[in-house]
């Protein structure tokens, strides 16, 4: 902490006064009791969220789960006065400051072997224990700790759920992620929280990259690799491999998204 200069807080008041918000708005934001709300199949909006299902190119339903305004400008204080001094890994590209999809893509012009992999729910399958272990990696007490995994994660409500799961668009352990604390796509806070959160990943799928004489990058959920005529003969066993990491890091692939492209489409 000392060496990033973060701010410094022993207690939730301390995180209250420097929000500027009353620390009985902080309480609210963060109490427990707000999750019996996300239980109750009469309730289609959480107390701090607006859920939005928007209809993907792709066919099915996207889950945004947006801040209300008071919620949000907090989180954006989180964001701009600490998350962003946090560095991510260097081959994350997405939501990182001077780098892009450009960028991304980049790195794998003129490989003659492209490969792709999506993560699947990449938000949703990122839990507040994850989110309250970062933050006390990043030096806070375990009262504050919590306090900041609760600010920045949400369970979505039963309704919500439900009609995910009719139209498709989830399955139940989908669904049962939605249904406990995960960071929430649209929050402005869960891109920093999830490159973080994924540096372990970026972090072993480079070391794989660098045995498979390949390069790595990933912007956001898209993993690419990159590498010479001869990947193309090992690309069932790099696949085998990213499998295996990304389940062992608590993420998943998305079936049936893998996808071999020519050198100039480094990235979707």
């Amino acid at each position: 902490m000392e060496t990033l200069r973060l701010p410094r807080w022993d207690t939730a008041a301390d995180l209250a006064a420097w929000l500027d918000v009353p620390l009985d708005r902080l309480q609210w934001w963060t109490s427990p009791a707000q999750d019996f709300r996300a239980m109750q199949a009469d309730r289609p909006t959480s107390a701090h969220y607006h859920p939005l299902l928007k209809a993907k190119r792709s066919g099915g339903l996207r889950l945004i789960e947006v801040p209300k305004p008071a919620l949000k400008r907090a989180q954006q204080k989180l964001l701009s006065g600490l998350l962003e001094a946090v560095p991510v890994h260097e081959h994350a590209h997405g939501f990182v400051r001077g780098r892009s999809a450009i960028s991304h893509a980049r790195g794998h012009a003129g490989h003659a072997v492209v490969l792709a992999f999506d993560l699947r729910d990449f938000f949703h399958s990122i839990g507040v224990a994850r989110i309250r272990a970062l933050w006390r990696t990043l030096g806070y007490a375990e009262g504050v700790a919590d306090a900041l995994a609760r600010l920045t994660t949400t369970r979505t409500p039963l309704a919500v759920r439900e009609r995910l799961v009719d139209d498709g668009g989830i399955d139940w352990k989908g669904a049962r992620r939605l249904a406990s604390r995960h960071l929430p796509q649209g929050a402005p806070t869960s891109p920093a929280l999830a490159n973080l959160c994924a540096f372990g990943l970026d972090l072993r799928l480079e070391g794989l990259a660098w045995r498979f004489g390949a390069h790595y990058s990933r912007y956001a959920d898209d993993i690419v690799f990159s590498g010479p005529r001869e990947l193309r003969s090992r690309g069932r066993a790099l696949q085998s491999w990213v499998e295996a990491i990304v389940q062992a890091e608590g993420f998943r692939l998305h079936p049936g998204k893998t996808r071999r492209m020519p050198a100039h489409h480094g990235s979707r």
